[in-house]
């Protein structure tokens, strides 16, 4: 995708980083976004935290510096990696490298962190209770490398609010204003809604920990919690991964889950950028099993989908011994089971995978699984994930009520979710919100079509062409059991136009198929990161910036 030779640097900041940190779908549109940038021309740096868990050998310090975040003083490592044309900065911290995961306890460290913090009450998957201070110092730790190094980038790009604060760090300073005037920043939204916006919750406590003055801290306060979003909106360009959501966050009616963050944006007419996220379409690729991870191979361009059942045939099968799976694929506990059906056998296979949390519309899913099988027997329901301890147990024991129709996959292992996402026919997403998601476009890689709610940027998906969307009455405002009753309807819908036909397997339905080979159409255009970055993103960093 090079076009030309490009003399531009970027400093690409995030907490996560596919391969190096990985928790959600951040990771993956970090990595393609610096790839791109990369094969386009540009000089990338990434900043990462060195987490306990980098599995990588790292041992190459280019320098070394004392930050205060509050009243404690950090020494920080600068840990350089050149991987890919791409240059790596690691924050080498103890308050990292303690850390086995990236922003919640995990099993490996929980006992550790009770007895440290002498907190017997913390709970696995709780959020670390030195959030805040980590996000700072890893903001500070990248500033102060511009500072000691006498370089700034000609473009910023900030992700999430985990870095939202790092343009004022810098931009209101006297010294970083100079130093960084050719730069343009950006801030990447990539989850606003309520609880993952990093909010500060007491004013006292955002100035103490920041150090930013009073001015800067109130551009960002709502009541008595400080928002770093809004902070940096003063300093940088908002950007957010779907057009849908950005006009969902910049009007309150359409933003229950970000309410008062939204209506401050709209009181301050803070615009927003929406740029919808892409697909590395190589990194999935079901025609090469050494990336895929699948079993078998199938390709979709021929309209060979042979390897499509295969896979399936595999999973069923390997059901069937579920110690196995266990030990096949590390990280996860299955539950339930799944009558496989005669070869002869209608059946139809629906599947969700990611985080168990009611954001994800879980909850709604939940309840509607025995909906649909009372209404289809002929179903068999695959759900992966792990999250909300409560919806966990909640999936655990739906297998007992309907055993041989519904398997629960509790915790995250690669293989074995493109595994489930190859197997089935359609993917469910019952998002209550969703900035962007990824999901969708994994799945219709595998021809797997998607079933979404139609919220945010669930709406890349072309209802009727590309997958299939219904509407909650309501709308936002959502009933659990609407909710539940029209995601049942929504997927007995397409259950009865398979039912009535004469085939056994979905592709070979011509209604389905040409719908799975329009949106593989469509992943190759409007969906690649490289047509995405060349003609979105470099305008947008050769803008004027704020």
């Amino acid at each position: 995708m090079k076009e030309k030779a490009n003399k531009e640097t970027m400093w690409i900041v995030s907490r996560e980083y596919a391969g190096f940190a990985e928790a959600g779908g951040v990771k993956n549109v970090v990595k393609s976004l610096a790839e791109a940038a990369a094969a386009y021309g540009f000089h990338v740096t990434v900043f990462l935290p060195r987490y306990g868990n980098v599995s990588c050998v790292l041992d190459s310090c280019i320098g070394e510096v004392v930050l205060r975040v509050g009243d404690i003083l950090h020494t920080v490592r600068y840990v350089e990696l050149i991987q890919d044309s791409i240059q790596f900065i690691f924050i080498d911290s103890p308050v990292f490298t303690e850390k086995k995961d990236i922003y919640t306890y995990c099993a490996e460290e929980i006992e550790y962190f009770r007895e440290k913090l002498n907190r017997p009450d913390l709970k696995k998957g709780e959020g670390y209770i030195d959030s805040h201070e980590m996000n700072i110092l890893f903001q500070k730790a990248v500033y102060c490398y511009g500072l000691r190094q006498h370089t700034a980038p000609h473009v910023l790009h900030c992700h999430d609010a985990h870095t939202a604060l790092l343009p004022a760090f810098i931009f209101s300073h006297f010294i970083g204003k100079l130093l960084f005037r050719h730069t343009h920043a950006l801030i990447t939204i990539h989850n606003a809604g309520d609880g993952y916006r990093q909010t500060f919750y007491s004013f006292d406590r955002a100035a103490a920990l920041t150090g930013l003055s009073r001015k800067v801290l109130e551009y960002g306060q709502i009541d008595q919690t400080v928002e770093p979003f809004l902070i940096g909106a003063a300093f940088a360009d908002l950007t957010t991964v779907s057009p849908w959501y950005a006009q969902e966050l910049v009007s309150p009616d359409k933003s229950p889950y970000s309410y008062r963050f939204s209506q401050s944006l709209a009181e301050k007419h803070i615009p927003i950028t929406g740029i919808t996220n892409g697909i590395d379409f190589a990194a999935y690729n079901p025609y090469t099993p050494a990336r895929s991870e699948l079993p078998f191979a199938f390709d979709i361009s021929r309209e060979q989908f042979d390897g499509k059942y295969r896979c399936r045939s595999f999973l069923l099968d390997t059901l069937k011994k579920q110690d196995s799976l266990t030990q096949m694929y590390e990280g996860t506990q299955w539950f339930g089971s799944t009558d496989a059906p005669h070869p002869d056998e209608k059946c139809l296979y629906v599947m969700y995978h990611g985080r168990l949390v009611r954001q994800k519309g879980v909850d709604v899913l939940l309840k509607a699984i025995p909906l649909m099988l009372k209404r289809c027997p002929v179903l068999r329901v695959l759900v992966m994930g792990h999250g909300d301890t409560r919806l966990e147990a909640q999936a655990i024991e739906l297998t007992q009520e309907l055993p041989g129709s519904f398997v629960y996959c509790k915790g995250y292992n690669r293989k074995a979710a493109r595994l489930i996402t190859a197997a089935a026919d359609f993917i469910i997403l019952p998002s209550l919100f969703e900035p962007c998601g990824l999901e969708d476009l994994i799945a219709q890689v595998y021809g797997t079509i998607p079933i979404a709610n139609s919220q945010g940027g669930l709406q890349k998906i072309a209802n009727g062409k590309t997958g299939f969307l219904y509407k909650v009455p309501g709308g936002q405002d959502q009933n659990i059991d609407e909710h539940a009753r029209a995601l049942t309807a929504a997927v007995l819908e397409q259950a009865d136009v398979f039912l009535q036909s004469s085939k056994v397997r979905l592709v070979d339905v011509p209604y389905f198929k040409k719908i799975i080979m329009q949106a593989y159409t469509v992943l190759q255009t409007d969906f690649s990161w490289q047509h995405i970055f060349k003609d979105q993103y470099v305008p947008l960093f050769h803008s004027s910036g704020r």
